[in-house]
């Protein structure tokens, strides 16, 4: 490790960088960094935004990084000015964060940018999350079924044809839970991916048709990290379902309920090495004991437009609600009375709906290391959106974190 420094690390379908900050902050706060993402791949501008600026704050150690980084989280400078001030960063970060759409763009160009990023590293790490709009629970929810003319169903294969031409000794992808249920043509999406992913090159030539002389003979085998199989086939495989691929992250110590399918991938060459499973945590961490930090701010409306007073009444006018009454009538009076007297009393907040950066100085009670930087002075992305829920008295208050 010393003496080839932190393992390169391709990042695809980047979105803002959730896979990659995780790899990219182990032994980042002891000052021994094991991985550094080299390349990150992202078609939306946002989150490409995010990479760019993640990026430039990784050219820094983490008792160095610039004044004028945090001035630029809390908006007192703009973005320009914070690069203008550190070209040489933001160079760096701009060739490592690259706006591009896999699939559209060139293979040729892929593989270039590739190649330049590793600098000649035959041991790096292949990451990403192909698009899980097309297999999500409530993207599905929401159409009936899966679109099997989105592009985004099959979008996996450039994930696959980088295997078969970079032929990397670990990879590792991610995706949504109600990837395991999805269905084409009658078909688990699931079961197609972990086929194919074994032996990507065969997948993709049998998707051209043809054989590409670029393309490897390159075999993997592919593991979960939540639960380990003891049954084999015939080739000495094991063999896993599923759901053994799940990660619950609040079996991790992650105070949130987030589920994610993570195949992890070993070039067969490597011989017979068999990865750990994941730990799980002792106990669960509380969201509360995360969130209940942060500053409260009240929900938006949706409809009449809105304003402090707006807001106020029509939080009251639930007092006219015959459910409301109803409860009153079944002698449910001291449910009744802390209702009403909750309604009267309510106050809007000091931050009120929040904003994108919110002068704070109160620390969580939980995970202080992961959720409290002491240079920025408060809190960031803390803010609600608009909602009308269940008629004209619905209020539904969301927090993005």
């Amino acid at each position: 490790m010393k003496k080839y420094g932190p393992i390169p690390v391709v990042d695809v379908f980047a979105g803002p960088g959730g896979l990659g900050e995780g790899f990219s902050s182990l032994g980042r706060k002891e000052g021994v960094v094991r991985f550094k993402i080299c390349l990150s791949i992202e078609e939306n501008y946002a989150a490409h935004q995010t990479l760019e600026l993640r990026s430039f704050f990784r050219q820094f150690s983490t008792d160095t990084v610039p004044d004028e980084y945090y001035s630029h989280i809390r908006g007192e400078i703009s973005r320009s000015a914070l690069f203008n001030a550190y070209p040489n960063e933001a160079e760096t970060a701009s060739r490592e964060a690259w706006k591009a759409t896999l699939g559209k763009v060139s293979s040729e160009e892929v593989d270039r940018r590739i190649e330049e990023s590793l600098c000649g590293r035959r041991n790096w790490v292949l990451i990403g999350g192909p698009p899980c709009q097309a297999y999500s629970l409530v993207g599905r929810a929401r159409r009936g079924r899966i679109n099997e003319d989105d592009r985004r169903v099959y979008i996996y294969r450039e994930y696959l044809r980088i295997l078969s031409r970079h032929a990397p000794p670990i990879f590792v992808m991610e995706n949504v839970k109600g990837l395991l249920s999805s269905r084409v043509n009658g078909d688990l999406i699931f079961e197609q991916i972990y086929r194919d992913i074994q032996n990507p090159a065969e997948a993709v030539y049998c998707l051209k048709g043809r054989r590409n002389g670029k393309l490897q003979e390159v075999h993997y085998r592919v593991f979960p990290l939540a639960r380990r199989s003891e049954n084999f086939d015939l080739c000495n495989r094991p063999q896993y379902r599923p759901q053994d691929f799940v990660i619950r992250c609040e079996d991790y110590g992650v105070p949130q309920s987030r589920h994610r399918v993570i195949l992890l991938g070993i070039r067969d060459d490597l011989g017979s090495i068999i990865p750990k499973i994941l730990n799980k945590s002792s106990r669960q961490v509380k969201t509360a004991s995360v969130l209940d930090s942060l500053p409260r701010v009240r929900s938006g409306l949706s409809r009449g437009g809105d304003s402090k007073a707006i807001w106020r009444d029509r939080i009251r006018e639930v007092l006219k609600e015959p459910w409301l009454k109803e409860v009153k009538r079944i002698k449910q009076n001291d449910v009744y009375e802390e209702l009403r007297s909750t309604v009267l009393n309510l106050r809007v907040p000091q931050k009120d709906r929040g904003g994108e950066f919110l002068s704070y100085s109160r620390i969580p009670r939980s995970m202080k290391v992961w959720f409290h930087d002491p240079r920025l002075n408060g809190v960031c992305n803390h803010t609600t959106r608009a909602f009308g829920a269940n008629g004209k008295n619905g209020v539904l208050v969301k927090t993005k974190l």
